[in-house]
């Protein structure tokens, strides 16, 4: 296999670790409406914090993460990330499932996110430098996997659960609830949701058996290094006002955009 194909190949491993990761990242706000309705009560500041907390993890991991890629290519960052991030949501569905704890379903919900942190900043990186003539376009695609696993989570999550739920309400709850002290009342059913994380499990292996180990990725490192000093190339001044201008703008739009989704399941 040539180093462009091998690149290409690692390019689209990466690109669907992106859409299987964010598949389940999206099912977060529609998981935790369906936990806050049939296996334990949340109240509305419960559900924000439990969203809050993931982002907050999932960003703040990312840089670690990403001077870890840098070093060792972060083959096992990319397809453990996304590996840690399904069990982890699948441990938090099985925690709520027995226990009925809101604290002790946070902790396997909220450490899933370190799996998020740990595979974009390596899957951007790759998506990237997979092709540095087609770099823009390559990583736009990369974005696009990932939104397009984002969009089809939530839609995913609902169809599975309501296929399986019994669908008690609409025929015992209301006219024999009393009667029975509410044990026909829908309950749900975690299952279907814990045995899609099963598909994830191509995508890990797709990612571990292509994107390339540390001695590949150092040596391509400082072959690009002297390609790139074999080239003059006048840098202007950093532009610090437009970037601080830039990441006012995102901060914004991340504070508006996952706050109001969270909620829409709920309402």
């Amino acid at each position: 296999m040539t180093q462009r194909s091998s690149s290409r190949v690692v390019f689209w491993s990466v690109c669907v670790g992106h859409a299987t990761i964010d598949i389940f990242n999206g099912m977060g706000p529609v998981l935790l409406a369906f936990l806050s309705a049939h296996l334990l009560t949340m109240t509305n500041t419960q559900i924000g914090i439990a969203v809050s907390a993931y982002q907050l993890a999932g960003a703040l991991s990312q840089p670690l993460f990403g001077w870890l890629g840098d070093r060792n290519g972060g083959r096992w960052l990319g397809a453990g990330g996304v590996a840690w991030a399904v069990s982890m949501l699948v441990v938090s569905l099985a925690v709520a499932h027995f226990t009925r704890s809101y604290a002790l379903m946070l902790i396997p919900y909220v450490l899933g996110a370190l799996g998020s942190g740990a595979f974009h900043p390596v899957g951007a990186m790759h998506a990237s430098e997979c092709d540095r003539e087609h770099a823009t376009t390559n990583t736009s695609i990369f974005f696009f996997m990932g939104q397009l696993g984002v969009a089809t989570g939530p839609a995913l999550a609902g169809f599975l659960l309501d296929r399986l739920a019994t669908h008690n309400n609409a025929l015992f709850t209301e006219p024999l609830g009393p009667a029975f002290a509410g044990a026909l009342m829908e309950r749900g059913a975690v299952l279907p949701l814990a045995m899609l994380g099963l598909v994830a499990i191509p995508t890990v292996l797709f990612m571990a058996l292509t994107i390339p180990g540390a001695h590949i990725h150092t040596a391509r490192r400082l072959a690009n290094a002297a390609s790139d000093a074999a080239t003059t190339v006048q840098r202007g001044a950093f532009p610090v006002k437009a970037f601080l201008l830039f990441a006012l703008i995102v901060a914004l739009r991340s504070l508006i955009n996952p706050g109001m989704v969270a909620f829409i399941p709920r309402l």
